[in-house]
């Protein structure tokens, strides 16, 4: 695969992916969007290392 069909690849992923996210409540995009990149990172083997847990807020 070339440089310039690699890139037209990734945009076409990029777009259906942000077609996807419409779809998602904006309080639950965050979590989605790791469980999303998790999900390919095993899928293509790349090693990841997993987004930090948010702290509850003290009041």
């Amino acid at each position: 695969m070339n440089y310039g069909k690699a890139l037209e690849e990734v945009w076409e992923w990029r777009a259906a992916f942000a077609k996807e996210l419409e779809k998602v409540p904006e309080n639950e995009r965050v979590k989605y969007i790791n469980d999303k990149a998790e999900k390919l990172c095993r899928q293509y083997g790349i090693n990841c290392r997993k987004p930090a847990q948010k702290e509850p807020a003290h009041t």
